[in-house]
């Protein structure tokens, strides 16, 4: 993918001659921050010399112990020292982050105001951002058509196709903010092999 600026695809040229097969291959790769021992930096040197990722990404449960006390800025920029090429930080902030907590999706819904959903997108990405976050796994955008999922029913945002569309357009509209919707490919045990998005960058054709 070119990003159609000279100087930048140069950056990217010039950090890529530096790097091993073994650590382009990283960059394609994403793990739990959970699962990272954090208890020195040496543990930490250890881990990305080991694996030299390109993403760490921290789920629901990572960022309430964050909003318990933990510092989220201080363990991202450790492990970021650690890195040849800075790493992309992804989250669950359906709810926002540590310092700024809101309703949840489902909330955001039932409101049925876009010009809300604008502001409530804005906000989360640049509370991410400040906490460390360079992608927010959010919105949730599976429709709620099964009552037994967890997953959807209380982070989504309901059962209506063109309530949810509505909704996660305006919130998608914000950089480092991406729609979620393939947790019910996932939860059934699909394998996606191709991904295709339609212009508008709403709808979105998967090859299995």
């Amino acid at each position: 993918m070119k990003t159609g600026d000279p100087q930048i695809e140069k950056k990217i040229g010039a950090i890529l001659s530096t790097l091993s097969l073994r650590e382009k291959i990283g960059q394609t790769m994403q793990y739990s921050l959970n699962k990272i021992d954090k208890s020195s930096d040496a543990s930490i040197g250890d881990f990305f010399e080991k694996y030299p990722l390109g993403s760490i990404f921290a789920g629901l449960d990572v960022i309430a112990k964050w909003s318990s006390g933990e510092n989220s800025t201080e363990i991202v920029e450790r492990c970021q020292k650690f890195c040849k090429v800075p790493l992309a930080v992804a989250g669950d902030l359906e709810h926002g982050t540590k310092n700024l907590v809101l309703p949840g999706p489902l909330a955001l819904a039932a409101a049925r105001d876009e010009k809300l959903a604008f502001e409530y997108g804005k906000w989360i990405g640049r509370a991410g951002k400040a906490a460390g976050f360079s992608w927010s796994y959010s919105p949730e955008c599976d429709i709620a058509l099964n009552w037994m999922n967890p997953i959807n029913n209380h982070r989504g945002m309901g059962d209506d196709p063109e309530l949810v569309a509505a909704v996660g357009r305006k919130m998608a509209y914000r950089v480092g903010v991406s729609g979620k919707i393939f947790a019910k490919l996932g939860e059934n045990g699909v394998n996606i092999r191709m991904i295709t998005q339609g212009p508008e960058e709403l709808t979105i054709i998967v090859g299995v």
